[in-house]
């Protein structure tokens, strides 16, 4: 086993013109491919999100709490993000915590 690795792992969003796959489609898709890498022995799995700074800090705050869940608001990436954290609370629990979203942070402050 490979000690970290990153994947690239492309999904289209659903905009009505390219018929991608939904928030929660994608949200499904990502979790997934999480369980499958845990499965392989990879201790932790994450998602990199380009977030902004409020959203950054609300993941890093819930992780530190040892919360799987930041309730992350906004439109686009954020509701797919909301829609893994809302499948982390009901039919994928086993995922809590092993699976994580890793901010990079895009928009600053104000």
């Amino acid at each position: 086993m490979t000690r970290g690795a990153f994947i690239d792992f492309p999904l289209v969003y659903d905009d009505h013109v390219n018929h991608g796959l939904s928030d929660d489609q994608q949200a499904q898709t990502i979790l997934a491919a999480a369980r499958a890498l845990l499965s392989q022995g990879y201790p932790i799995v994450a998602i990199l999100y380009s977030a902004n700074a409020s959203q950054t800090a609300d993941i890093e705050k819930a992780y530190a709490e040892r919360r799987y869940s930041a309730e992350i608001e906004g439109e686009n990436q954020a509701q797919v993000m909301r829609s893994l954290e809302n499948k982390l609370g009901t039919d994928s629990r086993d995922l809590q915590l092993k699976m994580r979203i890793a901010p990079i942070t895009t928009i600053p402050a104000p």
